[in-house]
């Protein structure tokens, strides 16, 4: 629990970082970077299919729900408003509507990346059944054998696996382009993980 606090805690830093510190043009660059790379190796159909769906996505929930305009509108004093407070701090809150931006430019980063992740699963997930699968035959073979179960590659499974668990997560908030077929790679290494660490299951638990 403890691995995994730090980790939660790692993640949540980043997202903090990111809303305070990166300006909203960074994100939108990196967003049309990351695109390309998607056009460039996965092709135009992937491209096009993966940003429609996202743009659909941001669209219908966030700008017509009126979810976003209501934001600027608690956030940021109209102009000739009654309170007064579009005139004090001005710097304060020219500040947060660029905080603003920064905010819906990551949702919208956020949802792009994830069906970006998701669009590898239909060909990642026939590789994962298969190493879990192998990982507990070769277990059987283990417990009716001369081999044995080592503690100490499971606890280095596990390790590796929560980790690998936690860069999907840094991935969708990461405020830079990341080329697409990291996904496949992270998908052999999260397979060769569990492989390991069922194979190493303790014969008694």
């Amino acid at each position: 629990m403890g691995r995994v606090f730090i980790i939660a805690l790692l993640w949540i830093l980043q997202m903090v970082v990111v809303l305070i510190f990166v300006q909203d043009d960074f994100l939108e660059k990196a967003m049309e970077q990351e695109q390309q790379y998607v056009l460039d190796y996965l092709g135009e159909e992937t491209s096009n299919k993966i940003k429609q769906e996202t743009d659909a996505w941001y669209i219908e929930n966030i700008k017509e729900s009126g979810v976003e305009l209501a934001t600027y509108n608690y956030f940021i004093p109209k102009k000739n408003s009654s309170t007064g407070l579009e005139n004090m701090a001005p710097w304060l809150f020219t500040w947060m509507e660029g905080r603003l931006d920064t905010f819906w430019w990551a949702v919208y980063q956020v949802v792009y990346k994830l069906g970006l992740f998701f669009s590898w699963v239909p060909y990642l997930l026939p590789v994962g059944i298969a190493s879990l699968i192998d990982g507990l035959v070769t277990r059987e073979k283990k417990k009716h054998g001369d081999d044995y179960s080592s503690p100490l590659r499971y606890d280095y499974a596990l390790y590796a696996m929560y980790i690998l668990l936690f860069i999907p997560l840094l991935y969708i908030t990461t405020p830079i382009a990341v080329h697409p077929l990291w996904v496949p790679l992270w998908g052999l290494c999260f397979c060769a993980s569990n492989m390991i660490l069922t194979s190493n299951i303790q014969q008694r638990i």
